[in-house]
């Protein structure tokens, strides 16, 4: 998973206050919106 390989993992798992959106672009020019709270999972 993208975000627990690159992030801390209070933000990969969503803490309360460490939302992260963002756009990543690849070498080919496409980009794409990433938003963490997508990822976001409870027990």
């Amino acid at each position: 998973d993208v975000a627990q390989r690159f992030f801390q993992a209070r933000i990969a798992d969503g803490e309360p206050d460490s939302a992260c959106t963002f756009v990543v672009t690849g070498m080919d020019g496409q980009s794409e919106k990433i938003d963490l709270a997508d990822y976001l999972y409870t027990d």
